[in-house]
């Protein structure tokens, strides 16, 4: 290859070019051939990776093939109680001198979230913390919550992000994630919501518009619905297109008895495709804490990583679901975690 300041960049062996091209094609593709594409993303994956789908111990096969499939369709799938009373009272007791920031205002120094300010609608934990808190890191693994993902993934997933916050009332409206919107963390992929605090209607609970997690069926939908209005059909389409859409805008186009709000006792377990239209509503009289982890089908390429050391992390991951993985399978699908 004939060398100039710039072809460099272009060379065969360069994985940052790859990374570049990776990452643009990502979000060129669009919205609508989301899911045939990670069809195909699945399949490649599958045939490098030669992970196969196994039955966890301890775990019904059948049960997770149905939570599978209403994972494909409704979007959401109920995983039960995985964190009792003794697993909440551990991280509760870890947390008491764990300060939290405001994501949306960086200027605010970190603050204990019993003495969050005002202004706070949202309080979030760092990821070091989260990952050394007792059992988190450990339920985000459970086979239950593992297997449904990877039978809704079409392969092992790989846990991509881990996250803790109290919501506050106060605000009397919405901000960023309070207001219905999808997520673009891959071209499929799935969240588990931990409610650490029971959740009611006053508390902030999760909501999400059902069968809304194929962005070409979407599509289609409005067509239909615009019955060949074209004014309408621009209409529907640009309230699919925005970033953040109003309530009202929801109703007009999918209608009320599609929206679902998810309450909930402490340690309930939701599995949700948050590439679905959702939501967490704004508190009206209690506060909220709730743990999340992202499982997605590639590992990012968009935000530096910084993996947490966590010791004996596999032998401590085998003694909790002895005979669930393989020691490759953990370092697969905990690229955040260094062992």
């Amino acid at each position: 290859m004939m060398q100039t300041p710039a072809s460099t960049k272009f060379a065969y062996d360069n994985p940052e070019w790859y990374k570049q091209f990776l990452l643009r094609m990502r979000y060129n593709i669009g919205l609508p051939s989301y899911s045939a594409f990670a069809g195909m993303v699945a399949k490649s994956l599958n045939d490098i990776q030669g992970f196969t789908l196994q039955n966890p111990p301890g775990e019904d096969a059948d049960q997770l093939n149905r939570l599978g499939k209403e994972m494909s369709g409704d979007g959401y799938a109920e995983l039960g109680n995985l964190a009792p009373q003794d697993v909440r009272d551990e991280v509760f007791d870890y947390l008491k001198d764990k300060k939290t920031h405001y994501a949306w205002d960086k200027s605010l120094p970190d603050f204990l979230p019993e003495e969050a300010p005002p202004q706070v609608s949202v309080a979030n934990y760092r990821r070091e913390d989260i990952v050394h808190a007792p059992h988190l890191i450990y339920l985000a693994n459970h086979p239950r919550v593992i297997g449904v993902a990877a039978r809704y993934l079409g392969v092992m997933p790989t846990v991509m992000g881990l996250s803790m916050w109290w919501s506050y009332p106060g605000r009397e409206e919405a901000e960023h994630a309070q207001l219905f919107h999808i997520d673009r963390h891959c071209y499929r992929f799935c969240k588990l919501f931990i409610y650490l605090t029971d959740v009611d209607d006053e508390s902030g609970p999760h909501v999400y518009v059902r069968n809304t997690g194929d962005y070409g069926q979407n599509y289609r939908f409005a067509a239909e619905k615009a019955q060949g209005d074209q004014e309408k059909l621009k209409h529907y389409n640009e309230i699919l297109a925005k970033q953040r859409k109003t309530d009202a805008e929801i109703e007009e186009l999918f209608g009320s008895d599609r929206i679902v709000t998810k309450t909930g006792k402490a340690g309930s377990a939701l599995l949700g495709n948050t590439g679905s239209i959702h939501k967490g509503l704004v508190p009206s009289g209690k506060k909220r804490l709730l743990f999340q982890a992202l499982y997605t089908m590639l590992p990012t390429i968009k935000d530096p990583v910084t993996p947490v050391e966590v010791p004996g992390f596999i032998e401590e991951m085998q003694k909790r679901y002895p005979g669930a993985y393989s020691d490759d399978q953990i370092g697969y699908m905990n690229r955040l975690v260094i062992a």
